[in-house]
């Protein structure tokens, strides 16, 4: 990436953030495409779209709670697992950005194997609906 760009991407990373997130997508489970709508959600998104300009693009993860994660379109958690959550935020050379969020699995599998593996899941997650959006021009499904 040129100097400039990611100069560019740094000094306006908070305007960028609020421009994109109001248009990031996560794939809903029964298909279509859903943008977080509702204050937290789109708070904790625009802040991750900005971490995540700030980091050059490289694909971003940040932490967040159960209840927060709940809050976000077509995410269900499991009250066996952790209360704990990751949403990763992806771009491609297009552009378009989307998300990801996994809860992290049952508190009694070692907690270093927990995150990685929710990280790595929510990561999936938005690779793949960044793949169907290059693959269809189907349009947003709504807000949730």
């Amino acid at each position: 990436m040129k100097r400039f760009i990611r100069s560019y991407l740094r000094r306006n990373a908070g305007e960028l953030a609020a421009k994109l997130s109001a248009r990031t997508v996560i794939y809903g489970k029964g298909g279509g495409y859903l943008v977080a709508d509702g204050e937290v959600p789109a708070r904790i998104l625009r802040d991750a779209i900005e971490k995540h300009l700030r980091n050059y693009l490289v694909p971003t993860a940040v932490r967040i709670s159960l209840d927060e994660a709940c809050r976000f379109p077509s995410f269900k958690g499991k009250a066996s697992a952790s209360n704990i959550a990751w949403l990763v935020v992806v771009s491609d050379s297009w552009g378009e950005t989307a998300y990801g969020i996994a809860q992290e699995p049952d508190p009694r599998i070692d907690p270093a194997v927990r995150e990685v593996f929710a990280r790595a899941r929510a990561q999936q997650m938005a690779c793949e609906t960044l793949l169907k959006m290059a693959c269809t021009n189907e349009p947003l499904a709504g807000t949730a």
